[in-house]
């Protein structure tokens, strides 16, 4: 089920497994910081509503640069999101791009240090079909 799309991302659920799945494409080179914010946000109160157990990041085509400062924000403000999303577990996918995936994994790192392990469960993946088994279980 399609819940959101728009130039950087396509949002939808598959609400059998109850996973969630956010695909990115290559607009996200043209992407400002401001658009990334709302981005997020956006998904966030979506995701807040159906409750998805897993969310899966498919981050192939990201190659925005994500500065310290909007790192520090994506955690600030998803923490509190996800804790009322109900999503357990979040798998991302590395980007083809090399900054935009040293800025996924940078984020990804911050999420897992700023998160109780028992309360939700981060991984980062090369693999997107990796990536869909271990959200799945």
């Amino acid at each position: 089920m399609l819940l959101l799309e728009n130039k950087y991302l396509q949002l939808s659920m598959d609400l059998h497994s109850e996973i969630a799945y956010m695909e990115w494409n290559r607009q996200t080179a043209f992407m400002s910081n401001e658009d990334f914010q709302n981005v997020l946000c956006m998904c966030m109160e979506v995701l807040k509503e159906l409750q998805p157990k897993a969310l899966l990041g498919n981050d192939q085509y990201f190659s925005k640069p994500i500065p310290p400062e909007l790192q520090e924000w994506t955690v600030k403000q998803l923490n509190p999101h996800l804790e009322k999303s109900g999503i357990k577990k979040m798998a991302f996918t590395s980007s083809r791009d090399f900054i935009g995936d040293l800025s996924i994994q940078q984020s990804v790192e911050e999420i897992q240090k700023n998160t109780p392990r028992k309360q939700l469960s981060v991984r980062y993946f090369e693999n997107l079909e990796e990536a869909k088994k271990w959200v799945s279980v």
